[in-house]
């Protein structure tokens, strides 16, 4: 069986991939974390050939011992300011240096993606693109469509007011593949998993974009929530900058929330991408690999996060 590392393992992404891995029975999985304590750790730890170690992006000593007899390595960082370019780089470069067969890494929607942009991880994902690139590291981004549990972030507006509050109109102008977390887990543990000779393929890739199974918007995930909870949940359109205000409100960082604003609008068609919009996977991960999450299985599944 292969060795496989999970950097961070206790995120959201992070964790779908640890339990992906071991229940495929098909690779010794070390699930990298700063505490050992917390909860989402201990709900790993009892996992089938799943060992729990203590690491730091900050710390290369302990990312070099993590590092020592494995294979390949699934990363992915926490997004909100610049420290994610430091954390993601001082990752790969132990990779290199330890000299394992590649790392598949977590990116962003691929439209998103620039030097230039304002939105904090779309830009600290191009320039780790660039570090990859100049450093000759082996690597496969993974650019995951938007993801369906974003949409967990209003969940108690939706309880409060049965309203969702949106930047943009939630029948949009583009249509766009939302993704199950689930799912980029699945595709990540299929690469990761791939023998030799297709692991080299998606390695001189560099990259596979990760779509669901269907374009769809806003209009249609707010029904499959009404659906899912039995009751109505109604759009509530306002500028960009009051949807800012709104997530500030409630918390985010104002980088992170002014961010997600322009995530929003760009895949709904009412800013215009950075790159070309990219709502199929890519046909090299499509042939090993297929989602099984639409919107309306992701509200069934998360409901309770509404009533």
């Amino acid at each position: 069986m292969k060795s496989v590392l999970v950097a961070s393992a206790t995120g959201n992404t992070g964790s779908q991939v640890v339990r992906a891995l071991s229940a495929s029975g098909k690779a010794n999985v070390r699930a990298l974390t700063r505490r050992l304590d917390s909860d989402a750790a201990k709900s790993l730890a009892p996992l089938p050939n799943v060992t729990l170690v203590k690491g730091d992006f900050g710390d290369a000593a302990s990312l070099k011992d993590a590092l020592v007899g494995i294979d390949r390595a699934f990363l992915v960082a926490q997004a909100g300011d610049e420290t994610q370019y430091d954390n993601e780089v001082a990752f790969l470069k132990a990779a290199k240096d330890a000299g394992i067969q590649g790392t598949v890494r977590t990116s962003t929607c691929q439209p998103l993606i620039s030097f230039d942009t304002p939105c904090v991880y779309a830009r600290c994902h191009a320039k780790i693109e660039q570090w990859i690139k100049d450093n000759g590291a082996r690597v496969v981004d993974l650019r995951p469509n938007m993801f369906m549990s974003n949409t967990l972030w209003q969940a108690g507006e939706v309880k409060a007011a049965g309203t969702y509050t949106l930047p943009v109109p939630a029948d949009t102008k583009h249509k766009f593949a939302f993704i199950d977390p689930r799912d980029t887990a699945g595709a990540a543990e299929a690469i990761l998993l791939s023998d030799d000779a297709k692991f080299e393929e998606f390695l001189e890739a560099g990259f596979q974009n990760v779509s669901g199974p269907r374009p769809s918007d806003f209009a249609e995930m707010l029904a499959a929530v009404s659906d899912a909870i039995g009751k109505p949940v109604t759009p509530k359109t306002v500028s960009p900058e009051e949807f800012t205000a709104f997530f500030i409100a409630a918390g985010l960082p104002e980088l992170l929330a002014t961010s997600f604003t322009l995530t929003v609008q760009t895949m709904a068609g009412e800013v215009e991408p950075r790159r070309p919009h990219a709502d199929d996977t890519s046909p090299l991960l499509a042939s090993i690999w297929q989602p099984k999450y639409d919107v309306q299985a992701w509200a069934r599944d998360h409901a309770e996060a509404f009533k």
